[in-house]
């Protein structure tokens, strides 16, 4: 362990405190990776190029989905262009536990950090990357975006209605969701390193994490030998056969799901359609029957509120929800229970979200700052052994 700082404040220390990480790039893979590692109590160092474009030194104070990944971290700017930077860079990721890295190759060499180099200064350090769609064939290289991965990953195709073009998703799920894959990696490594000793080289692309997101859908398609089709306002695989999916009520949307046999009569029982369970007794005719099923319960649905129909599905064992938007989910007094939003304390009131890990129950916390801090160069480069006339005349060079 590096048995670096745990980025300050009084926080308890998290059950990462004393690991150092380093983050190379401002991808959001690494970023919510590094977010969620520093929110579990780790030391998490952002290493930037001075003036990169696209590096989070250019945009953490500017955008707010920035900001919002980059709470209890720690930053250090270095000028690539000048003598000494890349030492520097190496003695940092000599002196962590792990490197997360959301680089093009090209970027990683330019700094001297490729896992080689890494390897070579510090054999114990973990090595974590995010890649487009993976490090092997001609695309290892390729640039990195969000859409591109759903639309790589099949997400794209299977998002909306039949008929209309592909869709992505309305959040960053391709980048998002490589970087919990990226997280686990990164833990997994970690593990490895304190069993053994031996740093691994860990990888996880935005395509494949999208692949594995949809093992479920796409392992259905391969064994049943045939396309689902588009989800539309369900699910592929399961609206087709089952009650599952949105309903417009009077003031709002409402979603069913996992309505079976037994469901299936209670529902129609509080909805007063029990001719429609006499018609449908078993689960073939019901499968067969869905169109009409799902008609007739939009016809019923649209006559009261969403909370009406919710109140009775909570009494009646019935699995459903209101369709919220992001106001409704800010609103949610579940989710700030449980630590998934917060306010952050230096800002006026805004709401970001909080870690959705918790150990031993309470929610986990920043350890550190909330917002990317600069670091002082000096204060990092005395933690990894420089003296006083080595940083000055790297400050002299134009280095820091």
């Amino acid at each position: 362990m590096s048995g670096g700082p745990g980025g300050g404040g009084a926080s308890p220390p998290g059950p990462l405190s004393g690991i150092r990480v380093l983050e190379l790039g401002g991808g959001q893979p690494g970023a919510y990776a590094c977010w969620v590692l520093a929110r579990l109590g780790a030391d998490v160092v952002v290493l930037e190029p001075r003036g990169a474009p696209g590096a989070a030194a250019a945009t953490a104070a500017a955008k707010p989905d920035r900001l919002a990944l980059h709470a209890g971290k720690r930053r250090l700017v270095l000028d690539a262009s000048r003598p000494g930077q890349d030492e520097i860079a190496l003695r940092v990721a000599a002196r962590s536990d792990a490197i997360v890295s959301s680089l093009p190759g090209r970027a990683a060499e330019a700094l001297g950090l490729t896992p080689e180099a890494v390897r070579d200064a510090s054999p114990g350090t973990v090595y974590a990357r995010a890649t487009a769609s993976g490090s092997i064939a001609a695309a290892a290289d390729a640039p990195m975006a969000d859409i591109v991965a759903q639309a790589a990953g099949g997400l794209a195709w299977k998002t909306g209605r039949d008929g209309d073009p592909p869709a992505a998703a309305g959040a960053a799920l391709g980048e998002h969701g490589a970087g919990a894959y990226l997280l686990a990696a990164v833990l997994g490594g970690l593990a490895q390193a304190a069993l053994t000793g031996r740093g691994a080289a860990v990888e996880v692309s935005l395509a494949g994490s999208q692949i594995a997101l949809q093992s479920w859908e796409i392992g259905a398609e391969s064994v049943l030998g045939r396309d689902s089709g588009r989800a539309g306002l369900g699910h592929p695989e399961v609206s087709p056969g089952a009650i599952w999916g949105a309903f417009g009520t009077r003031d709002g949307w409402l979603v069913l799901g996992s309505v079976d046999a037994v469901r299936f009569v209670r529902l129609c029982a509080l909805m007063d359609l029990p001719e429609l369970a006499a018609r449908y007794p078993d689960d073939r005719s019901r499968s067969a029957g869905i169109p009409e099923i799902v008609e007739e319960l939009r016809k019923r649905f649209s006559v009261h509120d969403c909370s009406h129909w919710l109140e009775l599905f909570s009494e009646h064992d019935i699995m459903g929800a209101r369709v919220n938007g992001y106001d409704d989910v800010i609103a949610d007094e579940q989710a700030w229970a449980n630590g998934y939003l917060r306010t952050r304390p230096d800002s006026g009131g805004t709401v970001v979200a909080g870690s959705p890990i918790q150990f031993d129950g309470p929610p986990a916390v920043t350890s550190g700052p909330e917002a990317l801090r600069d670091e002082d160069p000096g204060s990092l480069l005395r933690e990894l052994g420089y003296g006083p006339e080595e940083i000055s005349a790297l400050r002299a060079a134009g280095v820091l």
